[in-house]
């Protein structure tokens, strides 16, 4: 990990990522707060999640086909400075009929995005060698999970002194120091290695269709990738329920605090922590696509523990142990399926490529907010969360049952072995 680290590059970005992160989760945290004290409303707190997923859905693969097209450097940190300027409307917000001021800042934050994950993730193998890709992909979920530990805690702590204006001016603060940072990355590392760049405005927008096409069709024709793709689908429909409904399950399940939500996200964070350093150790002792399989399994096991265990016990200390199992697992899930995707992908496709992918999660995810959103107004939310933990089984059983051959046979066919 040490070696990655002191590869110059990488570790600015590593550094303006985490610094980036923090303040998005003192955000992520806090808002969801702020909205549910607000209005009380799990259906409010789920148009909440819905403005921040839309962009992905509408723009996400297309953005793509830009992300192979520009420069990646130029575009994170525009992407960032942008960010930091459309959540200043947040100040203003101090009533229930002034949220909707809450759901356009997401929704136009959220589409500034849609350029700078592709961007961000399809620049990582160009900043480190292949064989440390795995270790690189570990740092940057070890980096999430330090955000995630330091985010809650500086949300709980901001919400309650100065609400969501201390929590919109820490965000925007972080983007633009991220942008100052990513700004001293070598330039000639940081271009991406497209064919297609270099041309003009008028051909670039004239080909957008028909790039954006090779994209997709790449995808289904590499069945690898396909299955990955289809791995996404039961995942991020967990995530759309268990991003609307954790909140009022901490609330009202668990009779929870603002602070209890804070430590069970912090004790997620910590097995995060440990997970990184674990993974990054054993990821190239096991083959990814297996590794894959067995984590979301443990994830949806220990998710279903979470969910059931205040039927019978009392506290909020063996939701710290479950939910803390459960950041360790997930790492190796973020490692294992971006390094596939990664590798699976040449340079020229990957923006687009990852831009499907977050499209596609973002219209899951999407179903699953909406669909929880209006149900949790009327059925029990452990029976709702449930369809979280089944999710994640069955997305391990088809990883463990289909990918590791369809991997193998595409190694081989390039190799010319069949």
């Amino acid at each position: 990990m040490i070696t990655v680290l002191r590869q110059r590059e990488f570790s600015i970005l590593w550094f303006a990522g985490l610094i980036s992160l923090i303040g998005d989760w003192v955000l992520r945290i806090g808002l969801p707060l702020y909205v549910f004290n607000l209005t009380g409303s799990t259906l409010a707190t789920g148009a909440m999640l819905v403005a921040g997923i839309a962009p992905g859905l509408l723009f996400g693969s297309i953005a793509g086909v830009f992300v192979d097209r520009w420069d990646r450097r130029r575009l994170m940190i525009a992407s960032n400075v942008l960010q930091a300027f459309v959540l200043l409307p947040l100040l203003v917000v101090h009533s229930v009929d002034q949220v909707w001021i809450i759901y356009i800042v997401l929704f136009t934050g959220s589409t500034i995005s849609q350029f700078f994950a592709p961007a961000q993730s399809a620049l990582l193998p160009l900043l480190v060698d292949e064989n440390y890709l795995p270790t690189a992909n570990s740092l940057s979920a070890l980096n999430g999970n330090i955000a995630r530990l330091l985010g809650p805690a500086l949300a709980g702590l901001i919400i309650g002194l100065s609400g969501l204006v201390g929590i919109t001016l820490i965000d925007a603060l972080s983007f633009v120091i991220a942008a100052a940072m990513i700004l001293f990355m070598h330039y000639r590392i940081a271009r991406p290695q497209s064919p297609t760049m270099g041309v003009s405005p008028v051909k670039l927008i004239r080909g957008v269709g028909r790039e954006w096409n090779e994209g997709l069709r790449l995808v289904l024709d590499t069945p690898p990738l396909a299955i990955l793709f289809a791995i996404m689908i039961p995942i991020q429909l967990a995530e759309g329920f268990l991003g609307t409904l954790i909140v009022p399950f901490v609330s009202t399940v668990m009779h929870g605090t603002d602070l209890d939500f804070g430590v069970l996200m912090a004790a997620q964070a910590v097995g995060g922590i440990i997970g990184s350093v674990y993974i990054a150790r054993i990821a190239g002792n096991i083959l990814p696509q297996r590794l894959l399989g067995i984590c979301l399994i443990i994830i949806g096991c220990c998710d279903l523990a979470l969910f059931y265990y205040p039927l019978w016990i009392r506290g909020i200390v063996p939701g710290l142990i479950f939910i803390g199992i459960v950041g360790m697992p997930d790492v190796g899930l973020f490692t294992t399926h971006t390094t596939l995707i990664q590798t699976l992908t040449t340079d020229a496709y990957r923006g687009r490529v990852l831009g499907a992918l977050g499209a596609l999660s973002s219209l899951v995810v999407l179903v699953g907010a909406v669909v929880a959103g209006f149900l949790g107004e009327h059925v029990n939310l452990i029976l709702l969360l449930t369809v979280d933990g089944l999710c994640y089984i069955a997305a391990g059983i088809v990883a463990l049952a289909l990918l590791s051959r369809t991997v193998i046979v595409t190694a081989q066919a390039e190799a010319g072995l069949i």
